[in-house]
């Protein structure tokens, strides 16, 4: 009986690994974003809006939910204000980040919420002949967490435009954070 019990649990398995290694397929997310920085340290400089770019990998568990990795850049120019001139100065955002999606259904317009948390490099540049150049001692890696709330709009049997908003904090001593919205594109790597 125990023979009969371990093989009925070998065929499971290996059943069960083959159905997901049919169903296991592999994405690359790219977007162009439009970020609005936040808290204490963007008011003290003034940091305005910027763009920002995100490039990432996909992995679907199954049909509802994806892991995967992405980096960010974002780059924003800062402005005069109560606390001084700050006009010839700029913040580059980059992050590292872990990220879970899950999206509602499977076929059509596919509404999704993705969970993200990782590391954010956060650096204070002069602009030179409208070039950043990096302050020595101005910048910091903190963690980060955040996430997006979006919709996947398929052209094609591989191809999704990605709409989105986007929210994350920066554990920092004077916070920091970014909300805004994003526009891309999904490809489908492997079927």
């Amino acid at each position: 009986m125990t023979r009969f019990t371990t093989l009925v649990f070998l065929l499971f398995l290996a059943a069960s690994a083959n159905s997901e290694a049919q169903s296991a397929r592999s994405y690359l997310p790219i977007s162009l974003t439009y970020l609005a920085p936040g808290g204490h340290l963007a008011d003290t400089f003034g940091i305005k809006p910027g763009l920002g770019f995100n490039l990432g990998y996909q992995f679907a568990l199954d049909r509802n939910w994806r892991v995967g990795a992405k980096g960010t850049w974002m780059w924003s120019p800062m402005s005069e204000n109560e606390n001084g001139d700050f006009s010839e100065y700029s913040a580059t955002y980059y992050q590292i980040l872990a990220t879970v999606t899950w999206r509602a259904i499977k076929h059509g317009w596919t509404p999704y919420v993705t969970v993200e948390g990782g590391l954010g490099f956060l650096t204070l540049d002069v602009m030179v002949g409208n070039v950043p150049v990096a302050i020595d001692g101005a910048s910091a890696v903190r963690g980060s967490a955040g996430g997006l709330v979006g919709v996947l709009i398929p052209l094609s049997d591989k191809l999704d435009v990605d709409v989105a908003g986007r929210y994350n904090y920066a554990f920092s001593e004077n916070g920091y954070s970014v909300a805004g919205a994003s526009v891309g594109v999904v490809y489908q790597l492997t079927q």
